[in-house]
């Protein structure tokens, strides 16, 4: 039986090399594992420098959601000093604010809103519900499990 490690990293701050500034929780590194499977060749850099066996390591990507791989027809023009203002609105922990704070944005017409919810269908069915009135204006998305090859 193989023992397969799934890791993720975080990136510190700055714009130097992604991978002078990732990240990868050393006990991970240390754990047996026959396969790596990581997001990224960043990520896969700091394990073959950590000894990691290349062969070991598959970076296979982050899911996303072939809706943002679609090229528009036409680029999105710059928001002007009255908008439209394109914000992306990521749902995770707090969730207890989160009515409030979708309330102050959906009631601004220059505000175009997009909300990631994640793995959480009963709340991304909830906001589709209560959303709809507001047409193309807000956008609900939800957990992605196809990538893009």
């Amino acid at each position: 039986m193989k023992r397969v490690l799934i890791l993720t990293a975080s990136f510190g701050d700055g714009h130097d090399a992604a991978a002078r500034n990732l990240s990868v929780n050393a006990a991970l590194v240390q754990a047996p594992g026959d396969l790596y499977c990581v997001t990224g060749e960043a990520t896969a850099t700091v394990l073959r420098a950590r000894g990691v066996p290349g062969e070991n390591i598959r970076a296979l990507g982050f899911p996303v959601s072939p809706l943002f791989c679609a090229t528009p027809p036409t680029a999105p023009a710059e928001p002007g000093e009255d908008g439209p203002y394109r914000i992306l609105y990521l749902v995770n922990a707090g969730k207890k604010k989160l009515g409030k704070a979708l309330h102050k944005l959906r009631e601004r017409p220059e505000v175009r809103l997009t909300i990631a919810v994640g793995r959480n269908a009963h709340l991304k069915a909830k906001l589709l519900k209560k959303l709809k009135r507001y047409g193309e204006r807000v956008r609900v998305l939800g957990w992605a499990n196809q990538m893009r090859s």
